[in-house]
């Protein structure tokens, strides 16, 4: 499970759009609303660009793209 708020203040910190994320991974914009949402999974290559793209260290990527139980 994907923890959408952390992915997405980490994305406002770094000055991520959804369209520059989507551009990054080859995604249309649509495709990368339903990831960030949780709607659909990312790939490991996926959250690769995404752990560089937003500079993020081990811990915060683990805890964005495979966080438990959020609810």
């Amino acid at each position: 499970m994907i923890n959408t708020r952390l992915l997405q203040a980490h994305m406002v910190l770094q000055g991520v759009t959804v369209k520059s994320l989507a551009d990054a991974q080859g995604w249309s914009v649509r495709n990368a609303y339903r990831k960030i949402k949780g709607e659909t999974a990312f790939t490991v290559p996926e959250v690769q660009i995404c752990k560089e793209l937003l500079a993020l260290d081990p811990p915060t990527t683990n805890a964005i793209f495979f966080a438990a139980d959020l609810s």
